[in-house]
């Protein structure tokens, strides 16, 4: 019976794990999440499609305008014994009207095409970026998650180890080999642990809810950074300024800014134009007809049928307007002018935002490396230290100190882990060059289950 309960104990447990693993949500699944629920990224689309109908709405105002008119009239004739007709009385009328009107020559027609051509360009770009800042974003959501559960793991396994300090302490406080000090250090340790664990429960919830808001999912395990750690690497060219120089020829957001400055300038024609004469074709054909009329020519009654068409060329010239064209022509000058200085300074933050992520991937590199080194040293000092309050040389504030050394090299560790991938994607970002490609080889960095769930039950810690 007792084999048995524990070989229960052991599947249960197994399922557990097995569970874990199964239900662990990797970032490529959170980012599928983003891509069909995050309201921006949706709110771009929409706009893309929105901009799209500018290119046919222009196009439409250079092609055949074919207008019909028609109606139908009941008539009461009542005219004085003078007059043409022979009698007074009721008739119906219809009348049908058709109208062409073909643009030949229209300046601001076809800059307003231009103009059309060049915003779907811009739209098209800034969906582009969407999809880019979509990937930096849900990312930087993730590993928020990871951070701040990181963060708890640590400050919880501080506390467990202040708490034993605290224990020890008061065992030899009691029997008169440690002094008050020492409890009331090792106490004050541990309240302060205490206080930041809640904390950090506070900002896991915070992190968990950002990250709902781009995906509409609340996750209970997520995968995370392996023991191991991530691959570090430097960018590919190790070279700032080509990265920078790929940043101002691909980057979307200051392409969507070029081309709205190539609207802007054909903006200009658009109201200048309105000062110049426009050249079309016009065509009409009418029909109009008069049932049960009386008339005195033939002193019978005859239907009246009466048919025109006519082609003509057209000529409009507002040769002036008050002075609102020149105006307007001067305030497309104007927006031209903000436009072009809009896309000098996002250029600036480009290359600026690219050199920054540049340099932020090579220094993580090595910062990674050293805090490696750095926990090490600190594991081989806290050994040390205890050794020696054991054996009387040091005190417990030294033993409280590198142990709180420790585990904020541990901390300091996966934070920067972080970072390196953040300035990794945001370098890739800069550069226009940030697809599904790099999500899959970040995924492939976080292997590791981590129960959230668990993070967040206080019962036990």
């Amino acid at each position: 019976m007792r084999y048995s309960r524990i070989f229960a104990c052991c599947v249960g447990i197994l399922l557990i794990l097995t569970n874990c693993s199964i239900y662990a949500e990797s970032l490529l699944e959170v980012y599928r999440h983003a891509l069909v629920n995050d309201p921006q990224f949706k709110q771009a689309q929409a706009n893309l499609y929105a901009a799209q109908e500018n290119l046919p709405i222009a196009r439409a105002a250079l092609l055949p305008l074919l207008n019909l008119q028609a109606n139908v009239a009941y008539n009461n004739q009542n005219y004085t014994q003078d007059a043409a007709f022979a009698e007074n009385g009721d008739y119906t009328s219809t009348a049908l009207y058709l109208n062409l009107n073909q643009p030949i020559l229209n300046y601001g027609l076809w800059k307003s095409l231009e103009s059309a051509h060049a915003s779907v360009k811009s739209a098209t770009a800034t969906y582009c970026y969407a999809q880019q800042d979509l990937i930096v974003r849900t990312v930087k959501a993730y590993l928020s998650v990871l951070q701040a559960n990181d963060i708890l793991k640590y400050t919880r396994a501080s506390k467990a180890a202040f708490a034993e300090e605290y224990d020890n302490a008061k065992q030899k406080h009691d029997v008169g080999l440690a002094s008050v000090t020492d409890v009331y250090d090792a106490q004050a340790r541990y309240d302060h642990a205490v206080a930041q664990e809640i904390n950090n429960i506070n900002s896991l919830e915070n992190n968990l809810e950002a990250l709902h808001e781009i995906t509409n999912h609340y996750y209970q395990v997520l995968n995370g950074l392996s023991e191991k750690g991530i691959p570090l690497s430097t960018p590919i060219p190790d070279n700032i300024d080509l990265w920078a120089q790929k940043a101002a020829a691909q980057n979307y957001r200051l392409q969507s800014q070029h081309f709205n400055v190539e609207s802007a300038k054909a903006n200009i024609g658009v109201q200048a134009a309105n000062n110049l004469p426009t050249l079309e074709l016009q065509g009409t054909f009418s029909d109009q007809r008069q049932y049960d009329r009386t008339l005195l020519i033939t002193n019978k009654n005859e239907d009246l049928v009466y048919q025109l068409s006519t082609i003509a060329l057209g000529v409009n010239w507002d040769i002036f307007s008050g002075g609102s064209v020149i105006a307007e022509t001067r305030q497309a000058r104007y927006q031209y002018a903000a436009s072009s200085a809009e896309e000098e300074t996002i250029y600036r933050q480009v290359v600026s935002a690219t050199r920054q992520a540049f340099l932020g991937v090579n220094s993580y590199s090595a910062q990674i490396q050293a805090d490696v080194s750095s926990i090490r040293s600190s594991q081989s000092a806290l050994a040390s230290a205890k050794a020696g309050y054991q054996a009387g040389s040091r005190t417990l504030l030294d033993v409280l100190d590198d142990t709180t050394q420790l585990y904020q090299n541990k901390q300091a560790h996966a934070l920067d882990q972080y970072s390196y991938i953040n300035n990794f994607v945001n370098l890739k970002e800069s550069a226009g060059t940030l697809s599904l490609k790099d999500v899959v080889k970040l995924n492939s960095w976080l292997t590791q289950p981590i129960n959230l769930t668990a993070s967040l039950d206080v019962r036990g810690h």
